[in-house]
């Protein structure tokens, strides 16, 4: 109980203050951004969890929320190893409000004066597509290069066509 109080209280949100670093107006580079699936599909599809946005920065923290992530599967895949000297974990939970989400991911990354802007893209079915109710709340984490910039998030939500 007590670790999913920690990891509750770590949901607030991908916010983590810090400085910006020096950058021209409107110039935005690219950020490396290393996804824990390799396969464009989210990490699972059965978190069971609230909407999320979380930046993960030290190791004891990583480990309550790979636990929390997992919870509904016996055995939990074994911890990754992550070296927080150099980069930090985005955690991502699609927002509420879609009736039906096919797949979720941390899709890119960006850092500009205003600090890294983690991009989120949610797929939705859309006319002519098969729904199924085995997709609860899709998880996607992603490893990205450690800095002291603030981290936000835009979700972008993409409507899939089927034939």
């Amino acid at each position: 109980m007590q670790t999913r109080k920690l990891v509750l209280a770590a949901m607030v949100g991908l916010g983590a203050v810090g400085c910006s670093s020096p950058t021209a107006p409107d110039v935005e580079t690219p950020v490396p951004v290393t996804r824990l699936r390799a396969e464009p599909y989210s990490l699972t599809f059965h978190s069971g969890g609230p909407p999320l946005r979380l930046v993960v920065r030290d190791p004891a923290t990583w480990a309550d929320v790979w636990t929390a992530i997992w919870r509904w599967q016996s055995p939990a895949p074994a911890l990754p190893e992550v070296d927080f000297t150099r980069e930090v974990v985005v955690v991502a939970v699609p927002a509420r409000g879609l009736t039906h989400v096919s797949n979720f991911l941390v899709d890119s990354a960006v850092r500009s004066r205003d600090g890294v802007t983690v991009q989120l893209l949610t797929f939705t079915p859309g006319p002519g597509c098969a729904i199924t109710a085995d997709i609860r709340n899709p998880v996607d984490v992603a490893r990205i290069p450690r800095s002291g910039d603030v981290v936000a998030s835009v979700e972008r939500v993409v409507t899939q066509v089927c034939s």
